[in-house]
């Protein structure tokens, strides 16, 4: 859903309705990133490390938003960045995310 939603800005850029729901869509997605992950942490891992798994998943999402403030937006603001730039890298990094996961994740937990 992300990758499709940061690819759409790619795709079709000057039509505002494609951008809005792209935008909507990838909100949406990462609101039910949390509600959306905690079956596959407690299906997959055991009890105990718990705390430490959502520590991981969750530093990805803040470590995204520091790159993204004191890298990107500092660029972008001055003009030295194009902005189709981190919408490439953004449905890339998901792209790749969702090749990885079909390739080392299984049905069931182990």
């Amino acid at each position: 859903v992300a990758a499709v939603s940061c690819a759409a800005y790619l795709v079709a850029p000057r039509f505002d309705a494609v951008q809005l729901y792209g935008w909507v869509v990838f909100r949406v997605a990462s609101a039910m990133a949390v509600s959306t992950m905690l079956p596959f942490v407690g299906g997959w891992f055991p009890r105990r490390v718990y705390g430490r798994v959502f520590a991981l998943l969750f530093s990805g999402f803040q470590l995204g938003y520091l790159f993204a403030s004191y890298y990107w937006q500092p660029l972008l603001s001055a003009g030295r960045l194009p902005w189709q730039l981190p919408m490439s890298q953004c449905a890339l990094g998901f792209a790749l995310l969702l090749v990885a996961c079909a390739a080392w994740l299984r049905e069931l937990p182990p």
